[in-house]
């Protein structure tokens, strides 16, 4: 089969299409033929990107995220049937076919379009599990979302509206980005600069703060989440495109009662994944069905032109989910 395989070349990373062995199913895999792969950010760095159960035979395919057709089922597989249409995160799914445990695999309505489908898993779980397991968030709560234009961000956007969220808000640099933002639903969003955030956040909240703060960002922008947070506001640390490390003042930790998460794929065991997958079905699954909750995408690319992609991906043009149909 075929797979496209990120190399480092010079100073960027190159998807290329290589030649690659059919996986082994086992007792528990689904087979999937592949019909759409969405880009992260992860397909940037140019080696394999692992979860903490990823098998040691996951092949050599870039990709952590996918939508197609079941054509093959391990013995102890439960709940699903061939031919069914599913997504999933998956390790190395930029391939014609992806093995996924089917405790992790997302059962699509039929007429939900292929490009919408490989665009859920990575934002939307990832979103819900934030948001609601670390997040806690209740009705009528405010959230901050730092970089909003992702596709985490996008998709906590969504969630908290239809959880009852009070006041949603949103942070970008880019001024015409910010303008789709708020068109896509956020309630306000704010010119993400260094020390002017917490002082927006806490004009529209009265001087509450915001009770659930999700940031993409990291870096230098963790210490102006507290001084953004309401007492006893839940932070959780999603992504760091500004960086992995910064200065924490404690006292605002302290005296504002906050609860710093932190939560990432790359260290969760297969149970541990599988609860975020069902958890996200019973919360969420009926409004996928119903089409009250839609995975944004920035834009369609064909398989092989892939590296045009990965070349917007680089560049932060994207607004949302790039995706890539074989």
């Amino acid at each position: 089969m075929k797979v496209m395989v990120a190399r480092l070349r010079g100073n960027s990373v190159q998807l290329e299409l290589e030649d690659a062995p059919e996986p082994a199913v086992g007792p528990t895999d689904l087979l999937v033929a592949v019909r759409a792969v969405a880009l992260n950010r992860v397909d940037l760095l140019g080696t394999p990107y692992r979860f903490g159960h990823s098998p040691a035979d996951a092949g050599p395919a870039a990709g952590i995220e996918m939508a197609g057709e079941i054509v093959e089922m391990g013995e102890e597989v439960v709940g699903f049937r061939l031919n069914e249409r599913v997504a999933a995160m998956a390790v190395a799914s930029m391939a014609q076919l992806v093995k996924v445990d089917y405790r992790l695999a997302l059962r699509l309505p039929h007429e939900m379009p292929w490009e919408a489908a490989a665009a859920l898993p990575v934002g939307h779980l990832t979103a819900h599990d934030a948001l609601t397991s670390n997040g806690a968030m209740q009705p009528g709560a405010s959230v901050l979302v730092r970089g909003a234009g992702s596709g985490v961000g996008l998709a906590a956007m969504q969630i908290a509206r239809l959880k009852g969220a009070g006041l949603v808000i949103g942070t970008s640099r880019n001024p015409d980005r910010r303008a789709r933002l708020a068109e896509l639903g956020f309630d306000k969003v704010l010119d993400d600069h260094r020390g002017r955030i917490a002082d927006e956040v806490l004009a529209l909240t009265e001087g509450r703060g915001a009770d659930v703060i999700l940031d993409m960002v990291g870096g230098p922008v963790l210490e102006d989440n507290f001084r953004a947070a309401a007492l006893g506001a839940r932070v959780v640390s999603i992504g760091r495109l500004a960086g992995g490390r910064c200065a924490i003042d404690l006292d605002q930790l302290a005296l504002r009662r906050l609860k710093l998460f932190g939560v990432t794929f790359r260290s969760r065991n297969i149970e541990e994944h599988a609860t975020v997958v069902s958890r996200f079905v019973a919360d969420l699954m009926g409004e996928i069905e119903v089409g009250r909750l839609v995975p944004v995408v920035d834009r369609v690319v064909p398989f092989a032109e892939a590296d045009r992609a990965l070349a917007r991906m680089r560049a932060n043009e994207h607004l949302g989910k790039i995706v890539l149909t074989l």
